[in-house]
């Protein structure tokens, strides 16, 4: 198992090979494997050599992928690039350590040999990977002019480590992303469960909006610029029941949400009928089936206790309250305050994106404020338990897609994921290969139906996945060692950097590779122009079977050999141009030059 993780001190850590190469006849792989006596390698070097392919030339009964390098997609294909979330639980982790450990890890993702992430993600207040639920403004009750606003917890740890990052990395771009207002602004009285006070264009909603630009401000203030604010953390899977008996736990999630007609009324009603899916967990697995409350509600009440609600930090927002809110009062906030600010709505499940999605932009006055989605991508891995045939069922990416083709305008981003938050296998898993493959799997499909982006959760955390005051401890690609005295990079790490490394923000997404053969349609893949004009190609072979694939550049007319061992990753990088564009305008001068001095010769015999 330790040959499955890397562990690092503040004096050693892997260094990370490099990407590129300027040879046009081979392919540079980096291939991380697991091998058959359970140990791992990950990034490992090699090079391949290219053979050449004439036109109408088949396979030869291989199997090839072909990529078209001249089939780079603009404007909205273009990839803003990867990252993870700067929460409390990151931040106190990162403080807890000496100063040269400190910059060993922010090496690993920020540095110049790092894995390059360009994004990042900033909880605005706590979540549960705080020590407590807060907010900025938990002073006096009905403060709406937000008179005690305060940035004191972040000014503690959260701001330092992003002013570290930001100092490696000042093109890093921010996404901010509220968990829940203060809770004298809900009606559950709760930073819990809960929604807002009132109906959009009301003074609490006003409030909250003018909360959240406040936040932007005063982070624009410390030298720390957002770029994008999501409306709500996952403001749907707010609206989660739960049931619990013993050790099992029957979790609801409507799919069409509750809400009023009219502000007095305190019964919530429903004004069409609705689905909600419902996850039955033991401590081995979980089963998921969707239900109609109408027919099923008594049954469930009569086998389980009364609900528990969603543990931690939370607000409820429906898709229509959502478009409302962005309408009436979060856009023309944001648009006044801060206008070079993006919007991004949902930042939820992929499985309501679509529905969500559709409400808001069929508004015209709401669509005009929003630039982008993000998403989650927990609906999907909830099924892990059932191997990848569960992971496939939902087909989560099929919503991320049909939303890219419905709205192209939009930048749709991956905001959060993270392993180890199932019941059935919580926290971290030191060496999870399995955990490798997931993420390498879920980032590629994001990115073929139109993802720009994809983010995970913590940056860093303590060995047992905490800090988290709601005891939903997760795992994550950096752990420091129990001992404080280092840290483990896990294979989710590596998974991360099979992207992020190789694929710059600016590079072009390219036409999906499309196979022939059993082979080549078992390999997940997807592939990218680098602005410095390099192909290239990520492959997950997730098979328990060695699979070879022919790699074929269909404009180059080459390609290469690859057999890739069971369960593996691989990212293959070459050059797009045959000879270097220096070396093309090189050859075309000495052409001219050549010509210009065969017709001077030319002439001078005529005159003789």
């Amino acid at each position: 198992m330790a040959d499955r993780f890397v562990r690092c001190t503040a004096h050693a850590c892997d260094r990370l090979p490099p990407t590129d190469s300027d040879d046009p006849s081979s392919a540079v792989v980096f291939s991380s494997v697991l091998h058959s006596d359970n140990s791992a390698s990950f990034l490992q070097r090699s090079v391949t050599a290219f053979e050449r392919v004439d036109e109408g030339e088949g396979g030869g009964g291989a199997d090839e992928l072909l990529i078209d390098s001249q089939s780079a997609q603009e404007g909205e294909h273009v990839l803003l690039g990867f990252g993870g979330a700067f929460t409390d639980a990151a931040a106190d982790a990162f403080a807890s350590v000496p100063a040269g450990l400190q910059a060993q890890i922010l090496r690993q993702y920020f540095g110049p040999d790092g894995i390059g992430y360009r994004l990042g993600r900033v909880p605005i207040g706590g979540t549960d990977f705080s020590t407590r639920a807060y907010t900025y403004a938990d002073g006096a009750a009905g403060d709406l002019a937000l008179r005690n606003f305060s940035l004191a917890a972040d000014e503690r740890h959260k701001l330092p480590l992003l002013h570290a990052a930001l100092a490696l990395s000042p093109e890093l771009e921010l996404i901010a992303s509220p968990w829940s207002a203060p809770a004298w602004m809900k009606d559950s009285g709760s930073l819990v469960w809960g929604a807002l006070k009132g109906e959009p264009g009301g003074p609490y909603y006003r409030a909250w909006a003018t909360y959240l630009c406040r936040f932007i401000s005063e982070y624009a203030a410390r030298g720390v610029r957002v770029r994008w604010l999501t409306v709500q953390n996952e403001p749907t899977f707010s609206l989660v029941t739960r049931f619990t008996v013993g050790s099992v736990t029957l979790s609801c999630r409507m799919l069409r949400p509750w809400r009023r007609t009219a502000p007095h009324r305190t019964a919530p009603h429903r004004t069409a009928p609705h689905r909600t899916a419902c996850t039955i967990c033991t401590a081995r697995t979980c089963v998921q089936v969707r239900w109609h409350p109408a027919v099923h509600a008594h049954r469930a009440h009569s086998i389980y206790t009364a609900p528990r609600q969603v543990r931690w930090n939370s607000m409820a927002l429906s898709a229509e309250r959502m478009r409302d809110f962005v309408k009436l009062d979060l856009g023309p906030a944001l648009a006044a305050a801060h206008p070079g600010v993006g919007l991004l709505l949902h930042d939820d499940q992929r499985d309501e994106l679509v529905r969500v999605t559709s409400v808001v932009m069929a508004d015209a006055e709401a669509a005009r404020y929003v630039v982008g989605a993000g998403f989650h991508w927990y609906d999907t891995m909830a099924w892990s338990w059932a191997g990848w045939a569960g992971i496939d069922w939902l087909r989560s990416w099929e919503a991320v897609a049909q939303v890219h083709a419905r709205w192209p305008q939009l930048t749709l981003i991956g905001t959060e994921a993270a392993e180890g938050f199932q019941p059935w296998s919580q926290g971290p898993q030191l060496g999870s290969w399995v955990r490798l493959e997931t993420y390498a799997y879920d980032i590629l499909r994001d990115l073929a139906a139109g993802a720009r982006g994809w983010m995970d959760w913590n940056l860093l955390l303590r060995s047992d996945g905490g800090e988290n005051w709601a005891g939903n401890q997760c795992d994550a690609p950096l752990l420091l060692t129990p001992e404080l005295d280092g840290f483990v990079k896990q294979p989710i790490f590596y998974a991360l950097a099979h992207f992020a490394r190789f694929l710059p923000p600016g590079s072009r997404r390219l036409a999906q590779p499309s196979g022939s053969g059993a082979a080549a349609a078992s390999v997940n893949s997807v592939a990218y122009l680098t602005p410095n004009r390099r192909v290239a190609a990520v492959l997950l072979n997730k098979d328990a079977a060695e699979r070879c694939v022919r790699l074929r550049d269909v404009r180059r007319g080459v390609r290469a050999t690859l057999c890739l061992p069971p369960r593996s990753l691989h990212t293959v990088v070459w050059r797009a141009d045959a000879v270097a564009p220096a070396e093309r305008g090189a050859a075309a001068t000495a052409s001219t030059n050549d010509t210009a001095s065969r017709r001077e010769a030319q002439r001078a015999t005529a005159a003789g």
